[in-house]
């Protein structure tokens, strides 16, 4: 069976993601594996998430992107007490915070390229 768009654009994604972490030398090569403080747990669950602030990035300022990113990844952490206090983003040691320009480019790299297709 064919993969959906939804679904290529997911796996894209993805890969995107995984490849720019590899390249900075933070995870592995299998995103199934990816816990912390070495990835990105749970990260297919947040790609809607990424792919939908990616498409509003163009409305926003770079700052601003990024600081939507960081408030979203965080809002939605399974590490995060109902405080908000994180042990992982305390010890800085969160991939998706410590990186989170490099992953947020990721992510806005492909959904354009998608949206240009």
């Amino acid at each position: 069976m064919a993969m959906t768009h939804h679904q290529l654009l997911h796996d894209r994604v993805l890969r995107a993601i995984v490849h720019t972490l590899k390249t900075l030398g933070v995870t592995q090569d299998d995103p199934n594996v990816m816990s912390y403080p070495t990835g990105v747990p749970d990260l297919e669950e947040h790609l809607d998430l990424l792919i939908r602030l990616a498409h509003d990035s163009g409305r926003w300022s770079r700052q601003q992107y990024l600081a939507a990113w960081r408030r979203q990844v965080c809002e939605d952490c399974p590490h995060q007490f109902p405080s908000e206090y994180c042990p992982t983003h305390q010890q800085a040691l969160c991939v998706p915070i410590l990186y989170a320009e490099q992953i947020a480019d990721a992510v806005a790299k492909v959904v354009l390229e998608a949206q240009d297709a």
